[in-house]
């Protein structure tokens, strides 16, 4: 192994914190990982890490070489995008993290066609509900819905999002609604986490309320309240790209659509998120240029809007 790549594992055991978390993810054998650190150890003669029974962290010098092998790897990494763009190329692998809803909805469709005006750019998504970590998951970008948080990291804003009240026709034949208030008595099948929980806000003019709700079921996972809701289980509100297919064939229905829904807080929309020591990557580049497109942001927008007028 060479030396750039033996501090590239060294980083990574520093983020993670294990030797064998990072042996699985690298599909290389623990000794193999011990050994490279070892080398390392001897070439710099110091030692990296102190263990206890339950945990492994970095020494006073092992911090410093971290701070310094990040730095380097960094420019190393700039030196070899540098080169590929001087030969016209634009490669490489482009860790991405996102949600499970999003990136079914409003990014894998367009995928095919980013791979054919970048054939060698390899994209690995970590998908979650849970909000990435790009330093310790080692991700080059967040896509993120939901409102703003990392100060730290560079920000591009994609699209606003609102969200639709919907619920299955065989639902509403047993139990409809005319009126915001009406909620309190139906089963409403909630979204827990980011900020969102079990009062849902409306507004019509200069009318506003407040709505406490409650329901058999909860999930931090947009799929889930979906499936949910399309079973005819009861009433839900998310973005409306997330659910624009069921509101088109007819297994959603729109609720309440002289009201508005209101986020609290701050307004929702989605989000590039990277960190600014990687903005020179030219494969990041090319993704969010993609992104950003007017064409592909025009036709984000025609989803949203086809929502709202259903």
């Amino acid at each position: 192994m060479d030396k750039i790549d033996s501090l590239k594992l060294f980083c990574r055991i520093a983020e993670l914190g294990s030797y064998s978390e990072v042996a699985r993810e690298r599909h290389m054998s623990r000794s193999a990982v011990s050994r490279s650190i070892s080398q390392l150890e001897e070439l710099f003669s110091i030692q990296l890490f102190k263990r206890t029974t339950r945990s492994l962290y970095l020494t006073d010098t092992g911090k410093k070489l971290y701070s310094e092998a990040e730095r380097l790897i960094r420019q190393f990494e700039a030196m070899e995008d540098r080169m590929s763009r001087d030969r016209g190329e634009v490669k490489g692998l482009l860790r991405i993290g996102v949600p499970g809803p999003l990136s079914e909805r409003y990014i894998l469709p367009d995928l095919k066609k980013f791979h054919e005006l970048y054939p060698d750019i390899k994209l690995f998504f970590q998908v979650s509900e849970t909000l990435a970590d790009i330093y310790k998951d080692e991700l080059d970008m967040i896509i993120r819905m939901g409102p703003m948080r990392d100060s730290s990291l560079m920000a591009i804003k994609l699209s606003p999002l609102s969200l639709t009240l919907s619920a299955s026709p065989d639902y509403l034949k047993q139990n409809p609604i005319t009126h915001p208030a009406e909620l309190k008595s139906h089963n409403c099948l909630c979204f827990r986490g980011r900020g969102r929980g079990t009062n849902w806000q409306f507004s019509k003019g200069n009318e506003k309320i407040t709505v406490p709700v409650s329901g058999n079921f909860a999930a931090d996972c947009g799929y889930s309240l979906r499936s949910m809701a399309v079973a005819g289980c009861g009433i839900t509100t998310m973005p409306r790209p997330l659910q624009k297919i069921e509101l088109e064939n007819g297994s959603l229905v729109p609720l309440l659509k002289d009201w508005h829904i209101d986020i609290p807080n701050e307004p929702w929309s989605i989000h590039l998120l990277y960190h600014p020591d990687r903005q020179q990557l030219n494969r990041l580049r090319a993704f969010i240029d993609f992104m950003k497109d007017p064409e592909r942001l025009i036709h984000t927008c025609d989803v949203i809007n086809s929502c709202t007028n259903q």
